[in-house]
């Protein structure tokens, strides 16, 4: 365990965090860019020891793909527009909101983090949720937001992104999308979403129409073919039409909703 009190030298070479010269961690201006500008200060002599830290235990993870996130024009307007100001599935790497939930809030508090999503259940707003695309995760998180919104009096809303794994739909979009589809199973996130009644609208993205932005490239890639979905509770006024036109601004063509 690293103690930030003391110094910790780690070597900077051009686009490379290194530490004690045999651990290295990719790092590009972008993400360089977003540390400083969110860092709290807390351990500024140690300040580049942290950014190590975090992106070192997300490469561990093999996270590279889960660090991709949606277009970043789209949610300046999600925020201008819909007054969106958090997420709740990001890291200090890949957030753009103020306020984001994260994996590793010990070290990524410093940065903004509100901690864990599951630790955490939203009482009032419209937040963003773009999970990790694993099946077990995504059910929970379409269950605990189902529970979120059951238990909240007051307007409380979920724009949610999940990829189209369902073998109908899958068949249905193939001659639009030219995918290759296979029966899954029971995709229960996504029939937990359409079902529930709190459901608001879903659109359906073939995956050259919904590019994702990979920060560690710096640049959009087709990952998935993708639902948006709109959860939310009677309280909560959703402009249907003005969230639309937003979609067509940023050339995010749904195949059909």
């Amino acid at each position: 365990m690293i103690d930030y009190n003391k110094p910790i030298k780690i070597k900077i070479d051009h686009d490379k965090l290194i530490y004690k010269n045999k651990y290295f961690c990719s790092i590009n201006d972008k993400i360089l860019k977003k540390f400083d500008k969110f860092y709290d200060g807390k351990y500024a002599n140690n300040k580049f020891a942290l950014y190590f830290c975090i992106l070192y235990r997300y490469n561990l993870l093999d996270a590279d793909n889960q660090q991709l996130a949606i277009k970043i024009d789209f949610k300046e307007d999600l925020t201008k527009y819909f007054n969106v100001d958090i997420e709740l599935f990001g890291s200090a790497i890949n957030r753009y909101f103020n306020n984001f939930c994260s994996l590793f809030y010990d070290l990524e508090h410093y940065f903004g983090s509100l901690g864990n999503f599951f630790k955490i259940i939203p009482k009032q707003g419209l937040y963003m949720a773009n999970p990790p695309y694993d099946e077990l995760l995504m059910e929970n998180m379409a269950k605990h937001l189902i529970f979120a919104l059951e238990n909240s009096e007051l307007p409380l809303g979920f724009i949610i992104t999940i990829p189209i794994w369902d073998y109908d739909t899958q068949k249905k979009i193939n001659h639009k999308c030219d995918i290759k589809y296979s029966d899954m199973g029971k995709y229960k996130s996504y029939e937990l979403l359409k079902n529930t009644i709190f459901y608001h609208k879903h659109y359906i993205f073939c995956k050259n129409d919904f590019q994702y932005y990979k920060i560690n490239e710096d640049r959009n890639i087709s990952a998935s073919n993708t639902y948006v979905f709109i959860i939310k509770n009677n309280k909560l006024e959703f402009d249907t039409q003005l969230f639309e036109k937003l979609l067509k601004k940023h050339n995010l063509n749904h195949y059909y909703s």
